[in-house]
């Protein structure tokens, strides 16, 4: 096979790869808007890598006892207060806020994988063919 032929050929894959990793992360991203909350083994996968700035997320994992009972202590404080209905409303916009950022968060954190990823792959079949044509 010709060089130009294997680099038309890694070309060509590492175009497509592009095109999946970017479809994931925009499925990710685009969770922002839904009410399902980003799972708690992904807050500890982000935490633990520490690619993006996760100090939220983490801080969410170590505290995440303390903050629902905290919650629970302020919805029944608020509830008490007489206007139940906005009340409820503003802990779901809160908790929507919430969980819109950690989305969003944990799409930047993919995207950094992706990223790296590629950028490996792109070095790694660059220096094959070269190595290979002057073999």
């Amino acid at each position: 096979m010709t060089i130009a032929g294997q680099f038309c050929g890694s070309t060509m894959s590492m175009v497509a790869l592009a095109l999946i990793m970017s479809v994931v992360v925009t499925n990710i991203y685009n969770r922002k808007d839904s009410s399902q909350q980003l799972p708690r083994r992904c807050l500890a996968f982000m935490s633990r890598c520490r690619l993006v700035g996760t100090g939220n997320a983490r801080t969410k994992c170590k505290n995440e006892r303390t903050t629902r009972n905290q919650m629970v202590q302020d919805i029944v404080e608020e509830n008490n207060s007489g206007n139940e209905v906005e009340d409820t409303l503003q802990v779901a916009g809160e908790r929507q806020a919430e969980t819109s950022e950690d989305w969003v968060s944990f799409a930047k954190f993919i995207d950094r994988i992706c990223f790296w990823i590629y950028v490996a792959l792109s070095l790694c079949l660059g220096l094959a063919i070269v190595v290979q044509s002057f073999l």
